[in-house]
């Protein structure tokens, strides 16, 4: 099963095709104290969970230099006619295991095909030519949050854990056609204690959880790990494989949001709320960094 061609067999928007105008009035409908979460982290160098390469054992950390800083004007760069002097970054950052980012459509494929049929010879060393993140645009709509962590009363889930249908159910929560649907493992909090076991086998949702969640027609779903899906140890390494992201990105259209900051949203009881995210249209990209929002 898939929703190949459900959309038409040109289509690069995939499962957002579910937001319509009406689900966007809906989600809008959820805003009544006007309350407003951050779900995602600070794009730095250090300080923020983010994973190590596993094929290559270093850290995948976002660059951030100053073309022009206050030393320039203090070693003699001219400033302008009115003495005004500006400051100027350049910021390098490996999208996909620093930061908070929203997955593409082009960011992996099976059998040598991307969702839709489109070949996976659409992504080169130039970028995605398509289904790049540039096609996304903008997202607004109901989101829900499955606090696992929460319901188990564990500070973080167990490594390796992964999450069933039946803890998602315990939840109590309805999803809907277009949902966002995010998962707090609490492995937010793992990095601090220890980064080695961070970097081991990280929770996420089951194959058949995934196959559940794109079976109510879900348009996203994210969580606190770098894969949402039981992944880790064998990260970038020979033999490593990502049947979640298999499933929901190439043959469902589904996105994932990864490396989210969940913990403010579930400590203040939130599980319903107007989500909204705007990724930078970046022409060609398989990923964006983004920071979602959850007003309520």
């Amino acid at each position: 099963m898939s929703n190949w061609g459900r959309w038409g067999a040109e289509d690069q928007l995939g499962a957002l095709n579910l937001i319509t105008p009406e689900k966007r009035v809906e989600a809008a409908s959820l805003v009544r104290t006007g309350a407003v979460y951050q779900l995602g982290q600070n794009i730095q160098a250090d300080g923020v969970p983010m994973v190590k390469d596993g094929a290559r054992g270093f850290w995948m950390r976002p660059l951030h230099m100053m073309v022009y800083d206050g030393g320039d004007e203090a070693a003699g760069v001219p400033t302008r006619g009115d003495n005004y002097f500006s400051a100027e970054d350049f910021i390098a950052v490996r999208i996909h295991g620093t930061t908070t980012h929203l997955d593409g459509l082009s960011h992996g494929w099976k059998h040598g095909q991307l969702y839709n049929g489109f070949g996976s010879n659409q992504v080169n060393s130039s970028g995605a030519h398509k289904l790049g993140i540039e096609n996304v645009g903008q997202v607004m709509t109901r989101g829900l949050l499955f606090d696992i962590a929460g319901l188990k009363a564990v500070s973080s889930l167990d490594e390796g854990y992964p999450i069933t249908i039946e803890d998602m159910q315990q939840c109590n929560l309805e999803i809907r056609p277009g949902d966002v649907v995010v998962v707090r493992t609490g492995w937010y909090n793992v990095y601090f204690e220890s980064q080695d076991r961070y970097n081991g086998a990280w929770p996420g949702i089951s194959t058949e959880t995934a196959q559940w969640l794109a079976d109510q027609d879900v348009c996203i779903v994210g969580a606190d790990t770098v894969g949402v899906e039981v992944l880790g140890g064998s990260f970038g390494k020979e033999g490593f494989a990502c049947p979640v992201h298999g499933l929901l990105l190439r043959d469902y259209g589904i996105y994932l949001l990864e490396l989210m900051h969940l913990e403010e949203l579930a400590a203040a009881g939130v599980t319903e709320f107007c989500f909204v995210m705007a990724p930078l249209r970046i022409t060609g990209a398989t990923a964006s960094p983004v920071n979602p929002l959850a007003l309520v």
